[in-house]
């Protein structure tokens, strides 16, 4: 049996376990939906140390899932991300794609992003919600309320869900609209490049911290930049033992 939780507009299917997770998985192949909305939300250094995959949302045009990837495990995610036989409708999807990788070593494979369409039809403003409205007419409201919200807090706030789902709710009328704009253009060969390239791009598994491409930094010389490194994994190893993000322990402008 799957768990729902109430929003202030549906039922949610809500994935906790491995389970229930394959239940919902296996119900998709049943319904013959091969086609999903999909999204993802995100600690990065915000609340706590280090990235994690905090919560997946699903939209498959009729029902509303949320797995909660905190508690299901890295092969039962591997069977959504990496299916080259369900396609992923998504916005912006190069963020998620690189925290999946490098967190869990897995591919999100079939995409089919609609920013790369934003993009070509010249939108003056590329977020989410700017497209939505442009593109559709339709406002959400209150989407500010919970972008710095605590996504591993346990159990999660009912309108924190509702928020997140919001990013997966137009995204099969944001793709028929943006698709059939892209098409009236002759864009739809460069589109379809774009999406190519975004996910082939080779995500790096270890990237510099971004605190090692500052200008202060690089005028450092070779022992000040040594000296600094060791200062940095100092920093390092408290935040992660703390459970803090690392600029909460010492700020990175001290």
């Amino acid at each position: 049996m799957l768990s729902h939780i109430g929003s202030d507009m549906e039922n949610i299917n809500y994935l906790d376990t491995d389970g229930k997770t394959t239940t919902y998985l296996n119900s998709l192949k049943a319904r013959g939906i091969n086609v999903i909305g999909l999204d993802t939300e995100g600690e990065f250094n915000l609340h706590h140390y280090g990235e994690h995959l905090c919560l997946v949302q699903i939209y498959d045009g009729k029902e509303f899932a949320v797995i909660d990837s905190l508690k299901v495990s890295k092969g039962i995610l591997g069977q959504l991300f990496e299916n080259p036989r369900i396609l992923k409708i998504m916005y912006d999807g190069s963020g998620d794609r690189t925290l999946i990788f490098r967190k869990y070593g897995l591919n999100l494979n079939a995409i089919l992003d609609l920013l790369p369409a934003a993009v070509l039809l010249d939108y003056p403003k590329r977020d989410l919600s700017s497209v939505i409205d442009t593109a559709l007419g339709k406002s959400e409201s209150g989407k500010s309320s919970f972008q710095r919200y605590d996504w591993m807090r346990r159990p999660i706030d009912s309108r924190a869900i509702g928020y997140a789902i919001d990013d997966v709710r137009y995204l099969f009328e944001l793709k028929e609209a943006l698709l059939a704009a892209v098409i009236e253009q002759g864009l739809l060969d460069a589109f379809i490049l774009r999406n190519i390239e975004l996910q082939i791009r080779p995500v790096d598994p270890k990237p510099l911290p971004g605190i090692f491409k500052k200008e202060t930094y690089r005028r450092l010389n070779a022992e000040g930049k040594a000296r600094f490194a060791e200062l940095h994994s100092i920093r390092d190893g408290f935040a992660k033992d703390m459970d803090l993000p690392p600029n909460s322990v010492v700020p990175n402008g001290d």
